[in-house]
């Protein structure tokens, strides 16, 4: 049995997007025969948490670290350094791992990369999202303030360099985001992997769907901010509605409440349920109820993705994507046949898509289709690249 440490800002009981990724893999891992130890942040800095997820990972050993009072200093991260240092080094010397993994990109890195070096172990590095290396359509629209342009612009890179410079191998959710680190000679190729989100397929076991009504569900699962805004999926649907009755929408996730007012009237008499943030169980029930899925990928940026994506795509409904072209959610389009396609903010485009989508045929999802992408297999990948490298 090897034995590995994991650190992350985020871990059950904690909940959102950014935890799936890694307590899934821990999952996996241990059922794999690794033997894991967590080090991350206290969920209360957290604001969701979600007791279903945490149960899945309920055996594994895990130090939680509160946060510090640093004069002048908001950011979680920074503020959980100094309880991240103690906790790994604790972990260091009772669990005496083989290797040491670390995701979501900050300057917990070097506590880590610093760890292993006293202790004489390999670490590896893991990029949900990229750190520094921003493509160009991911730099037009983070724009920091002067103070993060010294830290982001100045100090990350030379650390990010140097991290990468030692690190055994990383891992990056997208194609183009790798793609983007090997072309700045971040680190080579030979040690930069793909390695995606996905879906775990014993989330969708056992999980009925809400009785259809005979209306037509347009359900967007996730989160809204930044980029993201549910106005779009409401103008889309309320154009499909005029030609087609009996569109509904239904946002599932955080963000959408405060947009309430506007929603109702562009909707008019179109249906419209907001819940909200749900436990991850009852959002993969959301998602098996859906008629048509939208799915929020952004048309600006070619290099984004999400996640979410791998959970639409196992439930088999038709999906439409809102996304560059060009996009990993694009590509994952075309590929599987799973929807339409809308690059641009036209409802009109959007609506007519979704019409088209509504006329459809039901099919009956084959739960292997994308079976390469379910969390287990990805664990399995990752495992192996971790048992290359475990000294």
């Amino acid at each position: 049995m090897k034995r590995l440490v994991f650190v992350t800002p985020y871990f059950p009981p904690t909940a959102g997007s950014g935890v799936q990724r890694g307590a899934k893999s821990v999952k996996h891992l241990t059922r794999m025969g690794w033997d894991v130890r967590v080090v991350t942040i206290d969920p209360s800095a957290w604001p969701d948490h979600d007791a279903e997820l945490a149960r899945e990972v309920a055996d594994v050993p895990v130090a939680a670290v509160g946060l510090s009072r640093i004069p002048g200093v908001e950011h979680t991260v920074l503020r959980a350094l100094p309880g991240i240092r103690r906790a790994l080094e604790r972990a260091m010397r009772e669990h005496r791992p083989d290797v040491v993994l670390a995701t979501t990109p900050d300057y917990h890195w070097v506590l880590v990369a610093a760890a292993a070096r006293r202790h004489g172990v390999p670490f590896a590095l893991d990029y949900p999202d990229p750190w520094t290396v921003l493509p160009d359509d991911f730099r037009a629209f983070r724009r920091p303030t002067r103070l993060k342009s010294r830290l982001k612009w100045g100090l990350a890179p030379r650390v990010e360099r140097r991290l990468l410079a030692r690190a055994a191998f990383a891992t990056f959710a997208t194609e183009p985001i790798q793609r983007e680190y090997v072309l700045s000679r971040y680190l080579p190729a030979a040690r930069a992997f793909v390695l995606e989100n996905g879906y775990d397929e014993e989330d969708f076991e056992g999980v009925e769907a809400e009785p259809r009504e005979g209306r037509i569900r347009v359900t967007h699962v996730g989160s809204f901010g930044g980029l993201r805004s549910p106005l779009p999926a409401a103008r889309a649907v309320a154009y499909a509605a005029e030609r087609m009755p009996g569109f509904e929408l239904s946002l599932v996730g955080t963000g959408a409440l405060g947009f309430t007012p506007e929603l109702e009237r562009i909707l008019g008499s179109t249906p419209l349920s907001i819940t909200g943030w749900v436990p991850h169980p009852e959002a993969v029930r959301r998602i098996l109820s859906a008629d048509i899925l939208w799915l929020d990928a952004s048309v600006r940026l070619r290099s984004a993705s999400t996640g979410k994506i791998f959970e639409y795509l196992r439930s088999g409904r038709p999906i439409l994507a809102v996304t560059h072209p060009e996009s990993p959610a694009a590509a994952l389009i075309r590929r599987f046949d799973a929807g339409r396609i809308v690059s641009s903010d036209d409802p009109a485009e959007a609506g007519e898509a979704l019409v088209a989508l509504a006329r459809m045929p039901f099919v009956k999802p084959d739960p292997n289709r994308c079976a390469e992408f379910s969390r287990e297999a990805l664990a399995g990948r990752l495992s192996d690249l971790l048992w290359r490298v475990a000294k």
